[in-house]
């Protein structure tokens, strides 16, 4: 008998030395990015004591990449004067671009409530510079972040201790504590603890899609192949795993933000090979692996929609080309397309860069169209028969001499001649910046089952959460992915906090 009651003693003691340890908390926001950093500060600035998990060692995730912040009717556009930025203009706008793929009570509730966001990060110390355009074919809804998004990120997590809330770093949440069809809590590891359990009334979702996990973009984009992911690591879908798990409805898991295509050789991402980088993403000739051009190469601008017309071709993979009059006219002058606010300034050392990228086997270069199309043909696995790539260089020529391009009708700003040797060409791949579905939710941001009722408890945010894009991520209004990560956040928090806190 005394054995049994020691053996007993023994195993009870084993059991609580692997008990999960638990936490309480109002709401747990998984992800501490830009649309988790925003619910965790709203839902505290409500009343609610507030846990907030992040499996990286650091918080911020893409929102530290970022540069500014969409907005409509904002104080700031008023006092600018811009045109063509009311909340009906806006609304119109995305739900257009969308064709109405998108939700449009969802896009109403961002819309109507960006101007208030742009004066609520104000409110905590985030500083904005001015309204500006980030290309000439976007409206003007930037607002750029005084430090960028780094500078925003910075300011909401020193707001932590101010509202009580607690972060919790390197903690992967796991799964959603379900009980009578209701989010309840979150369950989740970390080394420190191991196997925790963080008891909530409401659960929001917030960890940045998963441009990261090489196996849900082969399961759900639209292209097959590798796709190189821009900007934070490690959004691999947990959040979207956990809430599919839960019951959610899936929607728009294909979305994907995708970039101008771009080099994959190593090093690329380093300071020493940013020339080359920038100087072949330029509206000068882009070419198929047939040696065809399939695109106005202006649309460079509007990466994901030059993305778009990438994935369309072979593999991928895009080709592009520079002479050496080009290369000449922007070490001069400048490049034909910067981006953002930064200025056109002449853009020196790019040969230079060039020519160490040849030595590295990472660019092709030759004197003859025919040569040129040979090493591609040897170097990148591309099929082009040097007559075609010749007829599209004369085609490139023609367009320049009659300054009309009658293929894809490339501004006349952005024509160039392709006559000077030596030619240099680079294989570039597809490129995302993240994805943007993933759960259907409604406009409160709340996650709904296949039925389309809301589950109690539960909410997505950011790129977590679907009903925001159609196809394609709507470039022409900029600011809208951190914008729909902010405001996504507030309204998750809002709604959380008055429906299963108070």
């Amino acid at each position: 008998m005394k054995k049994i009651i020691v053996l007993i003693f023994m195993l009870t003691c084993l059991n609580n030395s692997y008990a999960a340890k638990v936490y309480n908390a109002d709401v747990v926001v998984v992800g501490a990015g830009g649309s988790g950093n925003a619910a965790a500060v709203q839902a505290a600035q409500l009343g609610a004591k507030v846990i907030v998990l992040e499996k990286q060692a650091a918080a911020g995730g893409n929102a530290n990449f970022c540069e500014g912040i969409f907005g409509a009717d904002s104080k700031f556009q008023r006092s600018q004067n811009l045109p063509n930025v009311s909340k009906e203009d806006l609304f119109n706008k995305i739900m257009d671009f969308n064709h109405y793929k998108g939700d449009p009570l969802l896009v109403s509730a961002f819309v109507n409530q960006s101007a208030d966001t742009i004066e609520w990060l104000q409110s905590l110390g985030v500083k904005i510079d001015g309204v500006f355009l980030e290309a000439d074919s976007r409206t003007y809804t930037w607002h750029r972040f005084n430090g960028l998004c780094r500078a925003m990120t910075e300011t909401l997590i020193k707001s932590y201790p101010k509202y009580g809330i607690q972060l919790m770093l390197e903690t992967e949440a796991k799964d959603v504590i379900m009980k009578d069809g209701k989010a309840v809590g979150v369950k989740a590891f970390n080394v420190e603890d191991g196997d925790i359990v963080i008891n909530a009334k409401a659960v929001i979702i917030g960890t940045g899609g998963f441009v990261s996990n090489a196996e849900m973009l082969k399961k759900y984009a639209d292209f097959k192949g590798p796709i190189t992911a821009i900007g934070a690591k490690n959004r691999t879908g947990d959040g979207i795993r956990m809430a599919l798990a839960a019951g959610a409805k899936p929607e728009g898991l294909g979305t994907v933000q995708y970039h101008s295509p771009s080099p994959r050789f190593a090093g690329f991402a380093g300071i020493e090979r940013r020339k080359t980088g920038f100087g072949f993403n330029q509206p000068v000739l882009w070419v198929n692996s047939f040696g065809k051009r399939f695109v106005n190469e202006y649309e460079v601008r509007n990466f994901s929609i030059a993305g778009n017309a990438a994935v369309r071709q072979k593999n991928g993979l895009v080709i592009k080309l520079l002479d050496s009059a080009v290369i000449d006219q922007y070490e001069k002058e400048g490049l034909d397309f910067v981006g953002g606010v930064n200025p056109r300034v002449p853009f020196t050392n790019l040969l230079r860069d060039i020519e160490a990228d040849v030595q590295a086997g990472n660019v092709v270069k030759a004197n003859t169209i025919e040569d040129l199309a040979k090493q591609l043909n040897k170097k990148f696995g591309t099929e082009i028969d040097p007559k075609i790539l010749q007829a599209t260089v004369d085609q490139t020529n023609h367009a320049y001499d009659k300054n009309f391009d009658d293929l894809f009708f490339k501004p006349r700003k952005v024509l160039h001649s392709f006559r000077t040797p030596p030619y240099y060409a680079i294989a570039t791949y597809p490129a995302a910046l993240g994805t943007v579905g993933g759960i259907r939710v409604d406009e409160n941001c709340q996650a709904v089952d296949n039925d389309f009722h809301p589950i109690p408890g539960l909410f997505v945010v950011g790129a977590d959460a679907g009903g925001m894009y159609g196809d394609t991520y709507d470039i022409i209004v900029a600011g809208e992915t951190i914008g729909f990560a902010v405001n996504s956040g507030r309204l998750a928090a809002k709604h959380a906090v008055a429906t299963y806190v108070k």
